[in-house]
């Protein structure tokens, strides 16, 4: 992934390496009112039991790094989720599709 930012805007935030292996980039824009975190994530289309840990641990990276702040948070991201119907706000009973 690659994001390209002025740098008078943001401050990239180191992560953890607990979540090296994901494809996530976080910064905080900073020259904006309000400041904020930005998350730009992309999770591959796999449906396995690597995906369902690699989500899991998704998610509890954002639960971490919003912690941290007090800035609102923005998430970016092509999560890869075709069973999702928007419209209806259903989707299947996976552990993929579920926390959405």
């Amino acid at each position: 992934m690659c994001t390209l930012v002025n740098k008078c805007w943001a401050i990239n935030i180191d992560i953890d390496p607990v979540y090296s292996d994901l494809e996530l980039i976080c910064l905080d824009v900073v020259n904006a009112e309000p400041s904020l975190r930005l998350f730009i994530t992309y999770r591959p289309p796999n449906c396995d039991s690597i995906a369902e840990y690699n989500l899991a641990k998704l998610i509890d990276c954002f639960g971490h790094y919003n912690m941290m702040t007090t800035r609102p948070n923005i998430i970016v991201s092509d999560f890869n989720l075709p069973k999702i119907d928007w419209e209806l706000r259903n989707c299947l009973e996976d552990k993929i599709h579920k926390p959405f």
